[in-house]
């Protein structure tokens, strides 16, 4: 008995994760092969693996425009998150950040009020961009700490302000910035930040992997400590495979990346016009604005964002919207309800995220399956 032909996904979600690059996984496949020991081992397995390592750092650290001693590996950019804001989360301690933050700052964030700090969230416009000169005015007041995101990981929008970061420098402030969804899809201006945050899987490398750059003299608190590793700041031992293909991948991008991206932005661009001619009543967050060359964060009049969403990716367009919560339904985004948006708008909006994997016939094909899934659901409704 012959089997159905397999239905061909059209993954739109790389800003979730993108998916293993084929040459990550044959440096992957060449390390297991070579056998990998314990960076820490006095041994020769253990120098060929502090070797190894080494090797990775001075890689990300290239990637990341940073010195190799500045570098620290995480389990992810939450973990390095919270390490960059550790030190600030005392009594007396004051901190500026995004209200559209990453859950993770914003946790961090919450436990500095906990503690009994003072937060302040910049403004931003009617649009979702940055308020700059308003922030500038609260930087003014000179607080202990900024934590300003790079690009938003869900409309796209560009936050990292050259402008306001080396403001904050002048004024002895601490800048972090976690630049997660912008390494590799945006130019970097990394020189007034202090303490900057990146995760491997958004790069097509292993997911369980981050980097974080400490600065020699900046304040850091470990989370723990124990073995020493990554000069005491990140005690435990190295997770040198997914490192090794985080370097895999960062090398790559230093090589290619350019091509990769514009090629990339023109897949987005033809995706947004083509939408736009076949569906009325759609809107694109920040279209106009400095935004990511991979996302289009789109918002369908009349439409449930869930109900199509789930629509789409039984016709195998695969998408997202707002985070999840614990019990697994959907709830608007805090992202856009933080923007202004009221939650009816906010819960009709999907994020698609291209990335080195999509091609033209991809973008055809989600034209194709939104036209029509919209046309259906507007007319149910």
């Amino acid at each position: 008995m012959s089997s159905l032909p397999r239905m061909k996904r059209i993954y739109f979600d790389h800003n979730a994760s993108s998916p293993l690059r084929p040459f990550v996984k044959e440096a992957l496949q060449k390390a297991l092969e070579e056998g990998l020991g314990n960076p820490s081992s006095t041994h020769g397995t253990g120098r060929k693996a502090r070797s190894a390592l080494d090797r990775a750092r001075e890689t990300v650290a290239r990637f990341m425009n940073r010195p190799p001693g500045e570098i620290i590996f995480t389990s992810g950019g939450t973990e390095a998150n919270h390490l960059a804001w550790r030190a600030f989360q005392t009594p007396q301690k004051t901190a500026c950040t995004l209200p559209v933050e990453h859950p993770s700052v914003l946790q961090a964030a919450k436990a500095l009020e906990q503690a009994g700090g003072s937060l302040t969230f910049l403004p931003l416009t009617s649009q979702g961009a940055l308020d700059e000169a308003s922030a500038l005015r609260l930087l003014e007041k000179k607080p202990d700490f900024l934590s300003l995101q790079y690009a938003n990981n869900e409309t796209g929008l560009l936050y990292g302000n050259a402008t306001l970061f080396a403001f904050a420098k002048e004024k002895d402030v601490v800048v972090h910035s976690d630049a997660v969804q912008a390494f590799g899809k945006s130019s970097l201006d990394t020189s007034s930040i202090d303490l900057l945050s990146l995760s491997s899987h958004k790069l097509g490398a292993p997911a369980g992997v981050g980097a974080l750059a400490v600065p020699k003299g900046i304040p850091f608190h470990p989370h723990w400590s124990g073995g020493g590793q990554e000069k005491g700041l990140r005690t435990g031992t190295e997770n040198l495979l997914g490192i090794l293909g985080l370097a895999a991948a960062c090398e790559y991008l230093m090589e290619s990346g350019s091509e990769e991206a514009k090629r990339i932005e023109q897949f987005r661009t033809q995706f947004e016009e083509e939408l736009a001619q076949t569906l009325s009543d759609i809107h694109i967050t920040g279209k106009g604005l400095p935004r990511l060359i991979n996302t289009s964060h789109i918002q369908f009049e009349g439409v449930d964002g869930e109900s199509l969403m789930m629509a789409a990716d039984l016709e195998g367009l695969e998408a997202s919207m707002g985070s999840a919560c614990s019990s697994g339904s959907l709830s608007a985004s805090p992202v856009l309800l933080s923007m202004g948006w009221p939650e009816a708008k906010a819960r009709s909006a999907l994020r698609f995220s291209l990335g080195w994997s999509t091609q033209e016939e991809d973008v055809i094909g989600a034209v194709r399956i939104l036209r029509k899934l919209v046309t259906h659901l507007r007319k149910s409704s």
